[in-house]
Order: structure tokens, then C-alpha cells, then sequence
């Protein structure tokens, strides 16, 4: 039997594919740098990365980036919009909490955006949680 791929299945393999980019340039800028820096380095890094791979971002994720979407009141405020819908979340802490994770699923609600991702390039080494 031949599998006929839906237009939303595509979508979703095009959404991790892009989701696997971000989480490598990560791991890229992780292993370049490596631990003990403030947030702004690695976003600065990242960005940096970003441009090499041709990651297409903006950088703090303007709430106009994202048609029909607002900004107020955002627990966490993104730090890139990847793809023009991916939004990435970086911080440097002991761990990614649920709170966290709430604060980014929030994040998503309010900006209309498929997924999320939290990268923490902390101390006892990097972390990532993908947040749909």
C-alpha cells in the first residue's frame, strides 16, 4: 500500500527538520564556547551561527513578527523567532524547570506559534526541551 502524505504531515517533518537546525547550531556554539558565559554570549554566538547556516531569525522576536499576536504580558520574552515561527527560548540556569515550560507554552499561545524550544547552555552542560 502506497502512503499519500497530508499537507500537514509535510508540515510537521518541515517543522522538525527546522527544529533540528536550531538544536544543532546550539550544540555548535555549545561546544565552541562551552560553559560559564553570560545569556547574551550565546545569543550573540548563536546569532552568529545562525547567519553561517543560513538559519533564517529575528533576533528578540517582535511581537509584529508574528501576524495577529501581542507581546503583552509575556511571562518570558523569546529571544529569536526561527523560520517565522519557531520560537527560541536561551538562558543560562541549573535546569530547565516546568515553569519554564509553562512560560514558553504561554509564549506560544500568545504569539499563534506551532513550537517552541528552550536551550540551556548552563553549567553542568547544555539542554534543550521542545515545547509544542
Amino acid at each position: 500500500m502506497v502512503r499519500v502524505d497530508t499537507m500537514q504531515d509535510h508540515r510537521k517533518r518541515i517543522l522538525e527538520a527546522q527544529t533540528f537546525l536550531i538544536a544543532r547550531a546550539a550544540k555548535l556554539v555549545y561546544e565552541k564556547i562551552g560553559p560559564g558565559f553570560a545569556e547574551t554570549v550565546y545569543r550573540e554566538a548563536l546569532q552568529k551561527e545562525f547567519d553561517q547556516k543560513r538559519i533564517l531569525y529575528k533576533q528578540t522576536c517582535p511581537a509584529e513578527a508574528v501576524p495577529g499576536s501581542s507581546q503583552a504580558g509575556l511571562a518570558i520574552r523569546p529571544d529569536f523567532l526561527c523560520f517565522g515561527k519557531l520560537i527560541l527560548y536561551t538562558m543560562v540556569a541549573e535546569a530547565i524547570t516546568e515553569l519554564h515550560c509553562r512560560q514558553l507554552r504561554e509564549c506560544l499561545r500568545k504569539l499563534n506559534a506551532p513550537v517552541g524550544l528552550i536551550v540551556n547552555f548552563g553549567k553542568a552542560g547544555l539542554a534543550m526541551e521542545r515545547v509544542v
